[in-house]
């Protein structure tokens, strides 16, 4: 890829005591054949030797950077990637991309991803598969074995719909999708990056496209079963404040069509049970100049059938 039509990449880590892992993180960047990028490694008051691991690689590579939160940001991931995303905004980067402190880079993940931005100028975002890994050892970069779908002409409905998944890692984005949206410093267990990308999909409807290939692996890590079943009940609460706020979000931007409100109405009405956003959806499928008549006859019928499923819901546990 000649160097004059290759744009830099700033590559937003995130880091928390990671220290026994992290070298493999970035090992696997300096490994990039795409080689044009900088590394924003944002250190999120560990408490281990992240910060002397990750100097060490900083003394060898002045494409990387270190930087320690500070106090104007709220401890844990969300603001740790705001840091990077102002850090980045105030260099003037041109494509941004995340990535975790114990997660692989495929060699050519940026390479591909790149690749597909110079052949195709209107993309705004070039995501991908990934696959999950225990052992770093055994990564097989050859192997394109995944399920992981991510081709799709709709990217916000789809992914709303959950029939494709975006991993937070995966992703290059052009940086004036971010402009205006950050991560939701409030939500945890993963769903700020769910709802950070669904409010960066339908607000800008951006251009997207995918590689089909696995481009990064994510680590496992062993967890408790009474660890998993708290998380459990606690995510499910969360997925609802998901629900609420990108209602709120998408509904003021009038980004809804009929696919998109019977997606929330079934969320309000059976999922969650939730009668005020019910009612919001109610008099928005009312109101709204977005929906043709025959919308609206299909979104009054979807009502009329969820009304009923929860009559006999409720008479079933009475």
């Amino acid at each position: 890829m000649e160097l004059l039509r290759s744009p830099k990449v700033h590559i937003l880590l995130a880091a928390h005591n990671r220290a026994h892992l992290i070298t493999e993180t970035l090992t696997s960047i300096i490994n990039q054949t795409y080689t044009n990028f900088k590394c924003l490694i944002v250190d999120d008051y560990s408490t281990d030797l992240t910060e002397s691991v990750v100097k060490e690689f900083v003394k060898k590579d002045s494409r990387f950077i270190y930087f320690h939160k500070t106090q104007k940001y709220k401890r844990g991931l969300p603001d740790t990637r705001n840091y990077g995303i102002d850090l980045a905004l105030q260099e003037g980067a041109e494509f941004i991309t995340f990535f975790d402190d114990d997660d692989i880079m495929h060699p050519r993940k940026l390479e591909l991803q790149m690749q597909l931005f110079l052949d195709k100028k209107e993309l705004d975002i070039v995501s991908c598969r990934y696959s999950g890994f225990s052992n770093s050892n055994f990564i097989d970069f050859d192997s394109k074995s995944t399920e992981i779908s991510v081709f799709s002409k709709k990217p916000a409905e789809d992914f709303l719909l959950r029939r494709i998944r975006i991993h937070s890692c995966g992703p290059v984005l052009r940086s004036h999708l971010f402009k205006k949206l950050r991560f939701d410093t409030e939500l945890k267990y993963n769903a700020e990056e769910r709802e950070f990308y669904l409010r960066v999909l339908f607000y800008h409807y951006p251009n997207y496209a995918a590689v089909l290939e696995p481009l990064f692996y994510y680590r496992h890590h062993a967890k408790s079963i009474t660890t998993l079943s708290n998380r459990n009940i606690e995510k499910r609460g969360t997925d609802i404040i998901v629900d609420q706020k990108l209602w709120d979000f998408i509904s003021n931007e009038s980004k809804i069509n009929t696919r998109v409100l019977a997606y929330f109405i079934k969320q309000f009405a059976l999922d969650n049970f939730d009668v005020k956003y019910l009612n919001k959806t109610k008099e928005f499928a009312k109101n709204s100049t977005n929906l043709n008549v025959l919308d609206k006859v299909k979104i009054n019928s979807i009502l009329k059938f969820h009304k009923l499923y929860r009559i006999i819901f409720y008479k079933l546990l009475q």
